[in-house]
């Protein structure tokens, strides 16, 4: 709140007391007469009234019974907007980080065939040539013991180069090609790495047999994408009946396949796939301390968003902000990633609802959302690992508000101490004793459309010399609508004698206005949790000011001194002194005005700095009788002669300056009124007696 708009109100209600307006007209007076030798001649005859001396206009207000009141009005004193209160720009600025987590492979698989002359090769002299000397035959199969085979290679793997296994199974196939049954085998799997876990063990395996086992992949195992397997054949027994003997077509085929591939780390080529570390995450709103936001209804505006990855993927972020609401349904997007580490975009938010209080653990300034990751290396080999990240980042970007709901804190601004000097010092040095406006007042007129509580503390005094008086106003509680049923209010606060000492600080009147002060939202704070604050986007505190000062008042032997150049004098006037034996003026006046005058005029010498010659004219004017009231009941009569003496006369070439003062009193020791039909009937005859003919 603009507490400094009172300040230039209560500067015009003093300036306006500050300032005497100085107009001497002498060519008023006849300078043409025929001189004869005493003799009196009509100068100035008339009425006025105080609707002559100040028409009434948007400034001077008459009311129905002709009361006076001085209005000063200004519109747009104050006009603040949503962006002088709050800055909605930068509500969210969220960063994280996800971890890629556990990766899937395709399943691999190799192969090879050992033949029945490979297999024997490992056998004795004395037990193998028996054997390859039936090659071709149709035999009764002589059998052999056990033998081992050297390690043979699996046909290379598609999709891997290297990889650190973190879970998955291997499944080693063996099918029988022989025509005799084999007694057991013993099979096992290495690869550049070492051997892959222990050996598997099958039992026996008839002619035309398929055996699987399978075996779980312990985390950390290293797999390469070649892999061998070392054979040992527990025994063929001898046959029972002939059979075909081929040494070449006939023998062993090994099939190797990896299923249920999870990797820590590789080199492969990453198939798509949604990452199992999905779930729900929450974005925080940065507020101001103290506040919370509850509920928002967005116009325009949009979510940038931004996506990297710590390595060359394409990537897919599938969001579902469930707490923003396009339609009643939940907002969802996929943002993505394809042939670079970054990307970034926009989500728009054109007439959505955000609710803010979906997590009962913080009911305000949060929206929780749904998520998970598509990721895939595009049939291409990539290095890669659990610990690559997929990094995510959220802002509000240029929003329009419907409405905010929430609670907007009990944030305190305080005004600075300032000091203004009205510069009236040398105004007021020329006025003595006292006057006083009983009844100003200062009215803020304002529309606003925030609903939010708002108190104002002011501490605002005046100074002049030793004198201080302070505004003493307390706190000022300024009116809101009452929403979302109402989104504006008209109010109004009035600074009066009422509920400050206005007419005391005015009527001092100040030199110097020292202020400072605060201003509080939700003073009460929100002591149930309510968050029942709202903004608009079109939420403004526009106020207009008015100062209305009623012509009631008094004056305490109020004198206003000025000083001008000396126009009486021989070069001005065009008279010599001695030329003239008796000056005077004689003044009839019927005063309807509820104030008197007198004044005096002196000669001064600003050389020696001293008066040479004075004029006192005490009750110039009589005061007019008033009521109770302060109304003026009976006008006063008045017959004055003015003198000029010949002490006077005689100093005037004397003189370089002419000191005025006026003494003015209202009627009595109460407060009086003005009235647009107060009048004043006077006469104004000029008494002379020349010693010699004037040509003025």
């Amino acid at each position: 709140m603009r507490i400094k708009l009172l300040i230039p109100a209560i500067t015009v209600l003093i300036l306006s007391y500050g300032c005497v307006k100085e107009t001497y007209d002498v060519d008023k007076i006849s300078k043409k007469a025929h001189i004869s030798p005493t003799f009196f001649v009509p100068v100035f005859k008339g009425t006025a009234t105080f609707s002559d001396m100040a028409k009434e206009n948007d400034t001077v207000i008459f009311d129905d019974d002709k009361f006076v009141r001085i209005v000063f009005k200004k519109d747009d004193v104050v006009d603040l907007s949503l962006d002088d209160f709050y800055n909605l720009d930068d509500l969210v600025n969220f960063r994280k980080t996800y971890p890629l987590g556990e990766l899937r492979i395709d399943p691999f698989e190799g192969s090879f065939d050992l033949s029945l002359g490979e297999i024997i090769q490992g056998l004795p002299a004395f037990v193998r040539d028996p054997i390859s000397a039936l090659d071709g035959t149709q035999q009764i199969f002589p059998g052999f013991p056990q033998v081992s085979v050297a390690a043979q290679p699996f046909t290379q793997f598609q999709n891997i180069q290297q990889a650190v296994l973190s879970n998955g199974h291997i499944d080693l196939t063996i099918v029988n090609n022989l025509p005799v049954p084999l007694s057991g085998f013993q099979i096992q799997l290495s690869n550049s790495n070492g051997p892959i876990g222990s050996a598997i063990v099958f039992g026996q395996a008839a002619p035309g047999q398929t055996i699987t086992e399978s075996i779980d992949i312990q985390p950390g195992t290293t797999l390469s994408n070649t892999m061998t397997a070392s054979v040992t054949i527990t025994g063929c027994p001898q046959g029972t009946a002939p059979v075909n003997i081929d040494l070449s077509n006939s023998g062993l085929s090994l099939i190797v396949k990896g299923r249920d591939l999870a990797i820590s780390s590789g080199t492969v080529i990453l198939p798509q796939q949604t990452l199992t570390d999905g779930g729900s995450d929450v974005v925080d709103f940065t507020m101001q301390q103290g506040m919370e936001l509850q509920k928002m209804e967005i116009l325009s505006g949009s979510i940038a968003w931004g996506m990297e990855t710590s390595v060359q993927i394409s990537a897919a972020a599938n969001i579902t902000l469930t707490d923003i609401l396009r339609s009643g349904a939940p907002l969802s997007e996929t943002l993505r990633i394809s042939s670079s580490t970054h990307n970034e975009g926009t989500i728009l938010l054109d007439n959505t609802t955000i609710n803010l209080d979906g997590d009962p653990a913080q009911p305000y300034n949060r929206i929780p959302f749904n998520y998970n990751f598509t990721v895939s290396s595009n049939n291409s080999f990539v290095v890669i690992s659990s610990t690559d990240v997929i990094t995510l980042d959220f802002s509000l970007y240029n929003p329009s508000f419907n409405y905010v709901k929430g609670y907007f804190g009990q944030a305190t601004e305080n005004i600075e101490n300032e000091t203004i000097d009205l510069d009236i010092e040398e105004a007021l040095s020329k006025i003595t004793g006292d006057f006083f406006i009983a009844d100003p007042s200062i009215t803020l007129n304002y529309k606003n459309s925030f609903a939010i509580p708002l108190e104002i503390l002011m501490d605002i005094e005046g100074t002049r010399g030793q004198q201080t008086i302070n505004l003493g106003v307390s706190e000022i509680a300024i009116q809101y609508p009452s929403a979302p049923q109402a989104r504006d209010i008209e109010g109004s606060y009035v600074l009066s004698k009422t509920n400050s000492n206005l007419p005391e600080l005015v009527s001092l009147p100040p030199e110097i206005i020292n202020f400072s002060g605060s201003a509080s939202m939700n003073p009460d704070g929100d002591p149930n949790h309510l968050r029942n604050n709202y903004l608009f986007g079109d939420s403004r505190f526009v106020g207009s000011l008015e100062v209305e000062v009623p012509l009631e008042l008094r004056f305490n032997n109020l004198h206003l001194r000025d000083t001008t150049d000396n126009f009486l004098s021989d070069e001005d006037f065009g008279f010599e002194p001695e030329d003239v034996q008796m000056l005077a003026l004689d003044l009839k006046a019927k005063n309807g005005f509820p104030f008197g005058i007198s004044f005096s005029i002196g000669l001064y010498d600003s050389l020696s700095q001293t008066i040479i010659s004075k004029i006192d004219v005490t009750d110039f004017l009589q005061a007019a009788a008033v009521d109770a009231n302060g109304k003026v009941t009976t006008p006063s009569e008045s017959n004055k002669r003015i003198t000029f003496t010949d002490d006077f006369l005689n100093k005037i070439d004397n003189a370089d300056q002419i000191i005025f003062d006026f003494g003015i009193n209202t009627t009595g020791t109460n407060n009086v009124k003005i009235y647009s039909d107060y009048k004043i009937d006077f006469s104004v005859v000029l008494g002379i007696n020349p010693d010699i003919d004037l040509d003025l």
